[in-house]
């Protein structure tokens, strides 16, 4: 039974800032979708930007593992034209150092995970989280939902635009990839054990249509990513027009 707490806002931390780079997810492995594994070092999270075909796994906070995306040639293909130039992203350190007051507590010590960092979300009024507090640190309401934030980040990476689709599985929403400048759906699932396993098998059968669909021919929308942030399964896709 989850206690129920009022989720606080950070009012310092509800000021226009400059837009800053961030980082997507770490990848997880398919062939390990039903058994634990240990959390990817930054090295590995590294070459995994390089490599969609790795073994590595990534788990959450309660051992649940993910697996690592299939090579497509279609990756990307839908969501926009291709940018000319890609950002640079900052390290975790260059962050800190340049807008670290524009982070909260947690913030400081979560984007050690990340190595490469896209987008700070300085301009949104974050939630003050509390390590260990009730609600999965505040970050969660009463059913599990993630508690979004407009303007915020991520996996510091995506900005967090609006609220495009609801269910009993979680929500959806439309967000910018500051790492390739173009939009993407985000779908969001709930933090609950039940509804996580049902999203675990999504991301299976997610995986083996775009295996089956590498050369985009067939009216099927492809996930582009999935990975793990604060406790929630996120799986990203082509935003349909």
């Amino acid at each position: 039974m989850l206690d129920r707490g009022p989720v606080q806002l950070d009012n310092d931390k509800c000021r226009r800032g400059e837009r800053e780079p961030h980082l997507s997810g770490s990848r997880l492995d398919l062939s390990g979708l039903c058994g634990g594994g240990a959390v990817r070092n930054n090295t590995s999270r590294s070459s995994r930007s390089n490599n969609n075909n790795n073994n590595n796994t990534m788990v959450d906070s309660h051992g649940n593992a993910l697996p690592p995306l299939s090579p497509s040639s279609n990756n990307n293909s839908s969501s926009g034209s291709e940018i000319e130039q890609k950002p640079v992203p900052l390290s975790p350190s260059e962050a800190l150092k340049y807008h670290g007051t524009g982070l909260t507590d947690y913030e400081k010590q979560e984007i050690e995970k990340y190595p490469e960092v896209y987008y700070l979300g300085l301009d949104a009024c974050k939630i003050n989280a509390k390590p260990g507090s009730a609600l999965n640190s505040g970050y969660d309401d009463d059913n599990g939902s993630y508690n979004k934030v407009i303007h915020d980040h991520v996996c510091y990476r995506y900005e967090i635009l609006e609220v495009i689709g609801k269910g009993s599985f979680g929500q959806v929403i439309r967000a910018l990839d500051h790492k390739t400048n173009q939009h993407v759906a985000i779908k969001i699932i709930r933090n609950k054990k039940r509804f996580h396993h049902q999203a675990l098998v999504e991301v299976r059968i997610l995986d083996e249509l775009r295996k089956k669909d590498a050369d985009g021919s067939y009216n099927v929308i492809h996930m582009l990513d999935y990975f793990y942030f604060r406790n929630h399964l996120c799986i990203s896709f082509e935003l349909m027009r």
